[in-house]
């Protein structure tokens, strides 16, 4: 049997093991989860290995076995199933905490808080925490990781938790700390600057210590390599692109929403992800259980919430991945969930797997930009503005990339018709010239906010980056809040074709106060939007404007050379996020249509409601995918049933006669016409996801059975 690879599994399980599992009276049952998985068509699997508790007979000091283990491996015994099936396996490891023993042995091993006492556990005070740079995480935790890549055949270690948890003010790190920077580690009371070189040295240290264990691992298995979890995300303390290095794959930990998270948000967390790792093989982790800051991790979702988040991770180019905590099921209404999802994913492979995005739009995503904005605005202004896009192109069915900022260039580029910048102060004097030579040959555009006002150090620039093709003057500072603030629409222009029967919409909070810079170079601009001086909004009698004489330009659209650029100086898209007003959504996508200067995807979806649409090509051909976000619970879950969509009209881009055409859930032929390049289906209805799946010409091996011949009509 052929094995699976980390790069290659398309469906993973993870058991996260309690200390009591093995205990034959738990109701842990390793045949159990064996059938599971391979009923799953699983073809990787994490398991519970060591780092707090060891479920097998470690030999390394201080690390406790489970006391339940009564001389068994279950770790092994795992393994071995996992690997006859065929399985990828990854062993993981927690070292975020230890027992009383281990502290009062080693001290130094343990994270202090600022007054240099031991910090506990905050859910078990008997325990402590490790430091992350400390001897436990230097010292032990390479032991634990070569017992295990000596011991049993795995692909790699998989760490849990392996970052810390706050500021530890160990001897340790307060020394790595001074030797880097010259300062002690940074209090409460001590100014911004000192805490974000704390953020960026700590970002550092933590992937020098993974780059660490990754190559131990390789000197012990070269075969072996080191997978750190993360959240990542623009907010995330890693440089990813760092993180994932040659990594043939990663795994996102987004186990599931809370609060008023959209439901399309884990296809938001799989393009950031994408945006470093590229095409390589990524893991959307999601848990059974029910999330909130209560954690009830023994919990089960609805079976709607689980389909609709894994649907969104798939959608997006994600392999799926379940988590259970603890190894004995007491509700098991998820099984039968995750089963039929996971062997239709099986089934829908050859279109899933080797699958490139053929988005014409990219938003750019940028970690820097936490680093330089004002304390406490990280949220705000780094996160919120590209959470705003990314709402506004799912409503428009508009397929997009994320892109990382450093990682631009020319080839890059040559990818898309549109570039989205919301909000990405620091921009290399490199990629701003590859930007503006691409936009002068055609590409098309449109940032906002601060976007390109600072240097790679975060210094502000004399004169900003794309000043020339934005058409701008900066004239002074980003502004402080400001409350009820509108614009005034010029009558007739495109970009704000989306926004009728008024010549007025609301406005973001906070602007950069901008003049017209004179036309110029091949560049032309025109005022789209102007501000109306905002006026007071309480007591009512005082709510009136006091100067209705539209003045600063907040919204312009150039000409620039062949190509097209559309400034907004304002946060519309944070509020947009934040509100969800219509017309700002509006106004966001219709400077999106302009500098296109035409529909800015392959494919155009006639329906209703919320769908969200990706596209991807194959070595046959290529598939829509269509994720059925119309549900009353969709921007605050937990979903309570799937509301099935009524169906869909889709045009696409097709150069040739398609072979075929079939939708993949379930399986079916739907009726379809072809003419001069443009490709009709019919779906019929939607469930949690549908696939359009168009080959253009037979598999190379004559293998006939993976298409249903289409009826065209």
């Amino acid at each position: 049997m052929k094995r699976a690879t980390v790069g290659t599994a398309m469906r993973w399980g993870q058991l996260t093991m309690a200390e009591n599992d093995p205990d034959p009276g738990s109701g842990f049952d390793v045949d159990f989860w064996l059938d599971y998985l391979r009923r799953c068509k699983v073809d990787g699997v994490c398991i519970s290995a060591g780092g707090y508790v060891a479920y097998y007979p470690t030999d390394v000091p201080f690390h406790h076995r489970s006391r339940w283990l009564q001389g068994r491996d279950v770790f092994g015994e795992l393994v071995d199933g996992a690997r006859r099936a065929g399985m990828a396996v990854l062993a993981r490891v927690d070292p975020h905490v230890v027992r009383a023993d281990v502290a009062v042995q080693h001290p130094e091993w343990i994270a202090r808080d600022p007054e240099g006492e031991l910090r506990h556990h905050w859910v078990v005070p008997d325990l402590y925490l490790t430091c992350p740079f400390g001897g436990y995480s230097t010292e032990v935790v390479p032991q634990i990781m070569h017992e295990i890549v000596g011991t049993y055949d795995v692909d790699g270690i998989f760490a849990n938790r392996w970052t810390g948890h706050g500021v530890s003010y160990s001897t340790a790190a307060q020394a790595l700390f001074r030797e880097a920077s010259g300062r002690d580690l940074p209090v409460d009371g001590d100014g911004i600057e000192h805490w974000r070189q704390y953020e960026r040295w700590r970002g550092s240290a933590l992937l020098d210590l993974a780059e660490n264990w990754d190559a131990s691992l390789r000197r012990s298995n070269a075969a072996t390599r080191f997978y750190p979890n993360s959240g990542g995300g623009p907010l995330s303390d890693l440089d990813m692109e760092r993180m994932v290095s040659d990594l043939p794959g990663f795994f996102m930990d987004r186990q599931a929403r809370e609060g008023a998270t959209p439901i399309w948000m884990n296809g938001q967390h799989a393009k950031e992800f994408r945006a470093a790792l590229g095409d390589r093989a990524l893991g959307a982790i999601f848990s059974i259980g029910f999330e909130a800051p209560y954690r009830w991790k023994d919990s089960v979702q609805s079976p709607a919430e689980l389909q609709l988040w894994i649907a969104a991770a798939i959608a997006n180019g994600a392999r799926p991945w379940f988590t259970k905590f603890g190894g004995t099921i007491r509700d098991g209404r998820w099984l039968d969930v995750v089963e039929e999802m996971y062997r239709w994913h099986a089934e829908a492979e050859p279109y899933l797997q080797d699958a490139t995005s053929i988005a014409r739009v990219a938003v750019v995503s940028s970690e820097r930009t936490k680093h330089v904005v004002d304390a406490g605005e990280a949220h705000q202004r780094a996160q919120s503005p590209v959470l705003g896009w990314a709402q506004a192109l799912v409503e428009a069915r508009i397929p997009f990339d994320m892109v990382h900022a450093d990682q631009i260039n020319q080839a890059m580029l040559e990818r898309y018709q549109v570039l989205i910048m919301p909000n990405v102060p620091v921009v290399t004097a490199r990629v701003a010239t590859d930007i503006e030579a691409w936009v002068r040959q055609g590409g098309g555009l449109v940032a906002t906010q601060e976007t390109g006002l600072r240097d790679e150090s975060g210094q502000l620039l004399d004169e900003a980056r794309f000043e020339e093709i934005l058409g701008t003057v900066r004239l002074g500072e980003f502004t402080d809040i400001v409350r009820n603030s509108y614009l005034a629409l010029e009558a007739d222009h495109e970009v704000r074709g989306r926004v009728r029967d008024t010549d007025r919409i609301i406005n973001g909070v906070r602007w950069l106060p901008i003049a017209v810079r004179p036309d110029s170079g091949g560049r032309c601009t025109s005022v789209v939007a102007r501000l109306l001086p905002p006026f007071p909004d309480l007591p009512m009698e005082d709510m009136f404007p006091r100067d209705e004489q539209p003045g600063a330009p907040q919204i312009l659209a150039s000409h620039v050379g062949e190509g097209r650029t559309v400034y907004i100086a304002g946060d519309i898209d944070r509020i947009f996020d934040e509100v969800a007003n219509p017309d700002l959504g509006g106004m966001m996508v219709g400077s999106l249509e302009w500098v296109a200067d035409e529909w800015p995807s392959p494919v155009i979806v006639d329906a209703p409601g919320l769908l969200e649409v990706t596209v991807w090509s194959h070595g046959n051909g290529f598939a829509v995918h269509l994720v059925n976000h119309s549900n009353p619970m969709a921007m605050r879950g937990p979903a309570r049933e799937l509301m099935p969509h009524p169906g869909a009209t889709v045009t696409m881009d097709c150069p040739a006669r398609p072979a075929a055409v079939q939708l993949l859930r379930p399986r079916r032929e739907p009726t379809w016409s072809w003419d001069s390049g443009s490709l009709v289906v019919h779906v019929d209805a939607i469930g949690d996801i549908d696939i359009i799946a168009v080959d253009l010409s037979l598999s190379a091996d004559g293998d006939e059975d993976m298409l249903v011949e289409a009826a065209p009509l």
